[in-house]
């Protein structure tokens, strides 16, 4: 049906086409993974023929195929590299490893067994643990004399 508002008419081909926009968009940022980054950095050819991805680059728009490592798709198809990139966070072992590491070197064990025999004088062995989040000084005494025993 023919609009006899030329504003009217153009108000609801633009509704029409962010629609379509956003549905194909949505299928493509179920596939990515939780930073709205594209696996692989391909983009899927039904979004290149609906959604044209583009970056600012010095000031001019420049036309992607695929996004850059690390950039992000907004809705609109502009290719985004944050400002502060994602950090990964270091892998933090337990202490139950970083005693394990101890254990095995003779120099070192000396060392730590003299440290729980000092806190088990004071009785401050279930107190102190070693390391962040690690066994408590007690336990290791244990496993320094398990360790020895042997």
């Amino acid at each position: 049906m023919p609009y006899k508002d030329k504003a009217k008419q153009k108000q609801a081909v633009n509704r029409a086409v962010q629609k379509s926009r956003g549905r194909v968009l949505q299928k493509v940022l179920q596939k990515t993974d939780k930073n709205n980054v594209i696996p692989n950095n391909v983009i899927p050819e039904e979004v290149k023929s609906v959604i044209p991805l583009y970056r600012y680059i010095d000031g001019k728009k420049v036309m992607l195929d695929k996004v850059p490592a690390g950039c992000r798709v907004l809705s609109d198809g502009q290719v985004w590299k944050p400002k502060y990139p994602i950090k990964e966070k270091p892998v933090v072992e337990s202490g139950y490893i970083g005693v394990a590491k101890f254990l095995g070197d003779d120099e070192k064990r000396t060392k730590l067994r003299s440290i729980c025999q000092a806190l088990s004088v004071k009785k401050l062995g279930p107190h102190l643990s070693f390391g962040h989040g690690g066994p408590t000084m007690d336990i290791v005494s244990e496993m320094i004399n398990i360790v020895e025993a042997k």
